[in-house]
């Protein structure tokens, strides 16, 4: 704890590090943690933090002498929302101060799980090193060190926020989104309710854990690096399956692979987001993700429905099975070799086609849904539907022949993928051309097309096949 009448910190553990010396690990409560920022002994160092905003009418800008000050966390520049990553009341140090509150409800929907904070004790000439007294596990700071913050900041402002937002209810934001891929915001009186339990001063409850380092200032800015630059971020498949509760829409798919056949986890890949040439998965779990997210307010809100939520799952896995009939490669236990073929010479599997199908299954479940007119069961439009998207259509071939090919046919020349795997050649829908094919010129002059996966291509796809029915 930080004693209020002297720059000393007690109950603090210190850890020898080669080449750097001694660090320390203590902590302090949000309300003395603000206490020492309202003060300004806390500071932050925009040349090795995340800048400040760029204004060059006011002189601001990479070279300028700005960003060697030290400010205050009360500096009007650390709130404005042009700094890249800033600070303030801007919505990533609310979002945090709010996941922080949620932690003190009586069934905590999310929580702050890295709530520690750090310090840099700046060596400088003049000013004693801090003083550690391992008897007493306390640690003495000169009155003239200075403490900058080399990694954190955002946390720093969020719990100031926290103890602003606990002092004066009328500072609370009307809302805090607090996962921007679901836009689902926590209300302003949510967030009161959650201050009425809790107490800044509260040495148990309200306790930060905090690192203290004695860098100079070159030091501080390889801490600064290290911290942001150097850890190995979780693949998105892998942050998807090890924590699917982060977003409805990954939380849908966290269902589907445990309640579905065709999405069982047999099916997907979970680790990486994409497929690999050897492998038989099907998909890939962020690829579900990203199919249903723009419905995930809509699947959000059915969530509170254990019901219609379990129809709409059971459904999904009905319309994917019944696309299975037409393109045995989509079927549960699909074989290497079927699914091999169906990525080379058809575009049934492809993942950019699941997401016009999870366009068109979810749009039609929520709209029947909504209507009171949804009987999947029986009806057979949407059977219909994946019939004509599996029929044949006209094409032409490289010499320019009339053809009948299916409608998800993609050009294969033949060449052997796999030696112990032979696969026809195939020539495709021209279709495709313009919406998910990009018609390019090869060194050679050939006509040569290429996959394009974006959210403009992805639409396309989905108006051709809906033009279809």
């Amino acid at each position: 704890m930080f004693e209020k009448s002297k720059r000393k910190l007690t109950e603090v553990h210190q850890i020898k590090r080669p080449g750097i010396g001694a660090f320390y690990i203590g902590h302090i409560t949000v309300a003395e943690l603000y206490r020492q920022l309202d003060k300004g002994v806390i500071k932050y160092f925009p040349r090795q933090q995340r800048g400040l905003p760029v204004n060059p009418q006011q002189g601001i800008d990479s070279s300028s002498a700005e960003y060697e000050k030290l400010l205050t966390f009360d500096d009007a520049r650390l709130r404005s929302s042009s700094l890249k990553g800033n600070l303030g009341i801007s919505e990533n140090a609310e979002r945090i101060a709010t996941k922080y509150l949620m932690g003190f409800a009586e069934t905590p929907k999310a929580t702050l799980f890295n709530p520690g904070i750090l310090w840099n004790i700046r060596k400088e000439n003049g000013v004693d090193i801090p003083v550690y007294d391992a008897n007493a596990r306390t640690l003495s700071i000169d009155d003239d060190s200075t403490i900058v913050v080399p990694d954190s900041a955002h946390r720093h402002y969020a719990y100031k926020l926290v103890y602003e937002w606990h002092q004066d209810r009328n500072r609370i934001p009307d809302e805090v989104i607090i996962n921007p891929e679901d836009s689902v915001a926590i209300r302003q009186e949510e967030i009161a309710a959650l201050l009425d339990r809790f107490a800044p001063d509260d040495e148990e409850k309200a306790d930060i854990a905090v690192e203290i380092y004695n860098l100079d200032k070159e030091q501080e800015g390889a801490l600064f690096v290290e911290l942001n630059n150097f850890g190995v971020r979780a693949s998105v498949a892998a942050s998807y399956d090890i924590n699917p509760s982060q977003s409805y829409a990954s939380a849908f798919m966290a269902d589907l692979l445990s309640s579905t056949k065709v999405f069982s986890r047999d099916e997907v890949e979970t680790r990486q987001t994409n497929i690999s040439k050897a492998s038989r998965k099907l998909t890939t779990n962020s690829t579900i993700v990203g199919a249903v997210k723009p419905f995930s307010t809509q699947i959000g809100k059915l969530m509170r429905s254990p019901g219609p939520y379990s129809d709409l799952i059971e459904f999904v896995d009905a319309f994917f099975l019944e696309w299975g009939q037409h393109n045995t490669a989509f079927l549960p236990n699909a074989s290497y070799k079927e699914r091999l073929a169906a990525r080379l010479t058809s575009f049934c599997t492809q993942n950019i086609i699941l997401f016009p199908m999870f366009q068109f299954a979810l749009e039609y479940w929520f709209e029947g849904h909504e209507n009171g007119t949804l009987d999947w069961k029986n009806k057979k439009d949407w059977k219909q539907a994946l019939a004509k998207w599996s029929s044949n259509v006209s094409s032409k071939d490289a010499d320019g022949n009339e053809v009948v090919v299916p409608v998800m046919a993609r050009d294969f020349a033949g060449q052997l993928h796999d030696p112990n795997y032979p696969i026809a050649p195939s020539v495709g829908n021209k279709a495709w051309v313009g919406k998910i094919l990009l018609e390019k010129t090869n060194k050679a002059g050939e006509t040569v097309y290429s996959l394009n996966n974006t959210r403009d291509s992805r639409q396309a796809a989905y108006n051709y096949l809906k033009s279809l029915l």
